[in-house]
């Protein structure tokens, strides 16, 4: 008897318990994993990978890409003078390879020998000229070299060893005399040679050499009363 109820009352409670589960029950969808929406974007056209708040102009340039070009309009680059470079180079004899100056200040003093015999002021004249030539010249030929003083422009020798003799009648040996001295002093450079070179532009280019053409110039005046 006691047993029987026993197993009724097992019966009751298993009866209950499967009463109590939902038939329909269905188990929880996992939320979404965020790394499937990336991968399944990442062959989209319309929306490329980036990283997030990287500006535009953060990326890098490709070869294939041009630079961004300055604003504002932009001056072709002046092309080199052939008329300075030939003026300053006293017809290219300062392309020499071996002295230079020395070439160019012996090309002024062939310019005082043939124009020494000149009527009046022709041969001042002349000289004048040329050293106004030579400032634009030797100027504009050094910014086309983009050097302050090229070795390749003599034109200042050339203009200093003529201010050496212009307007006087040496003999041989005193130009020779001359251009030796004036020489010396264009290598040296003493006092106030070597200061006045350091002027700006064509300028600085011409005085340094017109100054030791002049010292030589007053020592010839001063020593044979010429």
């Amino acid at each position: 008897m006691r047993e029987r109820v026993e197993r009724r009352l097992q019966e009751a409670e298993d009866r209950r318990s499967r009463s109590a589960a939902p038939s329909g029950a269905s188990p929880r969808p996992a939320p979404p994993d965020p790394d499937q929406g990336v991968a399944a974007g990442a062959g989209s056209e319309e929306t490329p990978l980036r990283p997030g708040g990287t500006p535009d102009w953060d990326d890098h340039w490709t070869e294939g890409e041009e630079a961004p070009r300055p604003a504002g309009p932009t001056l072709p680059a002046r092309p080199p003078s052939r008329l300075a470079a030939f003026i300053a180079t006293c017809a290219f004899i300062g392309k020499v390879p071996v002295a230079p100056g020395t070439a160019g200040a012996a090309a002024g003093l062939i310019a005082f020998v043939l124009t020494r015999n000149l009527p009046g002021s022709l041969p001042v004249t002349l000289f004048g000229v040329a050293v106004a030539v030579g400032l634009w010249a030797g100027a504009r030929h050094a910014r086309d070299l983009r050097q302050p003083d090229p070795r390749s422009v003599v034109v200042d020798e050339f203009c200093g060893m003529w201010l050496a003799l212009v307007g006087t009648n040496p003999s041989f040996l005193v130009m020779v005399a001359a251009f030796v001295a004036f020489r010396f002093l264009d290598i040296v450079k003493p006092p106030p040679i070597r200061q006045v070179e350091r002027l700006p532009g064509g300028i600085g280019i011409m005085a340094d050499d017109l100054v030791a053409g002049g010292v030589v110039r007053i020592v010839l005046l001063l020593a044979l009363g010429m």
